[in-house]
């Protein structure tokens, strides 16, 4: 595996890889790595033929107020795990390598960054854009590899891709939880504190709000047509009444809850 900090350096290799072995798969993260991370690492291994993540902790998405100083980081630790993942190419710049002196250039989506949290982080999205772009150009990968987690960011970053006509495919993957069913986040390396007992307890309680409803509309509305286009687990179970089940059973069809949204 090897490490490389230097943007012209980062892009020559990743083309001269690209053009010996195949398409490559960018895992785009800010160190601290856990689960999550490695779910991405892996699902860029099955789908790419190499691998390269960016490890940088971008100053320019945190406000004032916000734990830019505090943000954890550990390159060795990370390095190591994705060197046991199989990844080829880890880019780790400095500031100054990704900011020149006097750099005054940002990327902004217009209409959707300052929305959802963006409304209360003025000028995060901006800077996710910017250093997503900037990761782009520099390593030019064939497909990027986000969680479900980010939701938004997501949004954003696939409303860039489409109108700067990048070529890049924008791969989505599932959240990965902690035990309590909270999503997991490198901030809790710092925040493992009531802050996070209380997003624990909002979780749950969200969760349970969820079930509630979807049981009350179930049951009110069992009967009603619409019901039979509700999604079914994939237990041998029917779509819809009359249909044969995904895997040629003939079970009665039933409902189960909504998918959790993430909190």
């Amino acid at each position: 595996m090897k490490i490389v900090t230097n943007p012209e350096e980062m892009r020559f290799l990743s083309r001269s890889e690209h053009t010996r072995r195949g398409r490559v798969g960018l895992v785009p993260t800010m160190g601290a790595l856990h689960d999550g991370h490695l779910s991405l690492v892996r699902a860029a291994r099955s789908r790419s033929d190499v691998v390269a993540a960016s490890i940088f902790v971008n100053p320019i998405q945190f406000g004032p107020t916000e734990d830019f100083a505090k943000y954890p980081r550990n390159l060795e630790s990370d390095c190591a795990m994705l060197e046991r993942e199989g990844v080829e190419l880890v880019f780790a710049p400095s500031v100054d390598e990704m900011y020149p002196k006097g750099a005054v250039t940002w990327v902004v989506v217009e209409g959707m960054s300052d929305r959802l949290c963006g409304r209360a982080r003025p000028g995060h999205f901006r800077g996710v854009t910017t250093v997503v772009s900037k990761l782009f150009h520099v390593i030019e990968p064939d497909l990027a590899f986000f969680g479900q987690k980010d939701a938004a960011q997501v949004a954003i970053i696939k409303r860039m891709v489409r109108d700067l006509n990048l070529p890049v495919s924008i791969e989505v993957c599932p959240i990965v939880r902690e035990p309590d069913g909270v999503a997991l986040s490198s901030r809790s390396a710092f925040s493992w504190s009531s802050t996070y007992r209380l997003v624990t307890l909002i979780f749950i309680s969200f969760s349970f709000l969820i079930f509630a409803v979807w049981a009350a509309s179930s049951s009110a509305c069992f009967s009603s047509r619409w019901c039979q286009a509700i999604p079914c687990d994939q237990g041998g179970v029917r779509e819809h009444p009359g249909e044969p089940t995904r895997n040629g059973g003939t079970g009665p069809a039933r409902h189960r809850p909504p998918e959790m949204v993430q909190v």
